[in-house]
């Protein structure tokens, strides 16, 4: 740190916003286990993000377990994990957005928010749309005729002006 370099950042400070509860850098790879069966336990007792710094000249080292007679014994290896499941009206909203899509054949562009809503499997998801879009979801809203939204909170902007100049006309198909 200190060389001005484009690429050096400050990771605690970087991630103390998110990961405030900890964040450490390993310095040794002996370290490693202690640190990360912290990082496991505070992430699952306190329900939140925990962040490790592995440096990329340390993950090229060799690990030495310790030699001493005293072993850490790893706390966060019998943790029970529960799979998050989204809320039912969650559920019951990506349920309508699948039939529409089926029904009329459409393709679906999901907002960041509604990444994790539908699979990006699915052949009609075009994936994320936004600064940080895939270029199909672009394509789609670019080339699209009709446009329907669930929660939108797009700018006006963005919707193509053939989508917008057609959005309140009933006589419209």
């Amino acid at each position: 740190m200190g060389g001005s370099y484009q690429q050096e950042v400050d990771l605690h400070t970087l991630f103390k916003d998110v990961a405030g509860d900890y964040c450490q850098t390993v310095m040794v790879p002996e370290q490693l286990p202690n640190v990360l069966d912290r990082a496991i336990r505070i992430a699952a007792t306190r329900r939140t993000v925990t962040a490790l710094i592995v440096p990329a000249d340390l993950q090229e080292l060799e690990y030495t377990p310790p030699s001493h007679a005293f072993k850490m014994i790893p706390s966060s290896l019998d943790l029970a994990w529960s799979a998050p499941v989204p809320p039912t009206d969650q559920l019951e909203r990506a349920d309508e957005i699948t039939q529409l899509a089926d029904l009329v054949g459409a393709g679906v562009a999901k907002a960041l928010l509604g990444k994790d809503v539908l699979s990006d499997e699915l052949p009609w998801v075009t994936g994320s749309i936004g600064l940080l879009g895939t270029q199909p979801s672009y394509e789609l809203m670019m080339e699209c005729d009709t446009f329907a939204g669930r929660r939108v909170e797009l700018p006006v902007v963005a919707v193509p002006a053939a989508v917008r100049a057609g959005a309140g006309d009933p006589d419209r198909p």
